[in-house]
């Protein structure tokens, strides 16, 4: 379970990170410390505006926190609790971005990930990754390389990477 403290998301067990925004994309977090994993690639040239996200977790409080967060930023966003929800809304509608846990019960992070890329063709959407525990993915998250907010995350870090996708070149 999750709670919000201030600008940030984080897990009731766990404490915050020592600096606001430590966990943001493009890095990773080692133990207390931060190192560079990546940097962000941008490749979409629209203006910001107003965007369709989907957001999918199986963390009830995390997606609808977020949702509420991107929504509030103007973007229309839906919500899935599970990579099969996720893609009856693919299905349905055409995504800018969609931010999805890596770990999820039935069809997980990756596995949506592969059928997005499949689905959707070129006109493929922003997949931003969101998980506690990067390390265990290591291999798949340097091999996609598309973004990861590392749980916990600020708010602000989540705000940032939206607008860092869709800034206008």
């Amino acid at each position: 379970m999750n709670e919000l403290h201030g600008d940030g998301i984080y897990p009731v067990a766990n404490k915050k990170l020592s600096s606001p925004g430590a966990a943001i994309v493009g890095k990773a977090r080692r133990g207390w410390h931060v190192a560079l994993a990546r940097p962000l690639l941008l490749s979409c040239s629209k203006p910001m505006g107003q965007k369709r996200i989907l957001v999918v977790d199986d963390e009830d409080v995390l997606r609808e926190l977020l949702a509420d967060i991107l929504a509030r930023e103007g973007h229309q966003v839906d919500t899935a609790c599970d990579g099969l929800e996720a893609l009856d809304w693919l299905d349905q509608h055409h995504y800018d971005a969609v931010f999805t846990d890596l770990q999820m019960p039935g069809l997980d992070g990756p596995k949506l990930y592969e059928a997005i890329q499949k689905r959707q063709g070129e006109d493929l959407p922003r997949v931003i990754f969101m998980t506690g525990d990067a390390a265990l993915s290591a291999d798949f998250l340097r091999d996609t390389r598309e973004p990861i907010l590392e749980k916990p995350f600020s708010l602000s870090a989540a705000r940032g990477v939206v607008k860092a996708l869709f800034r206008e070149n």
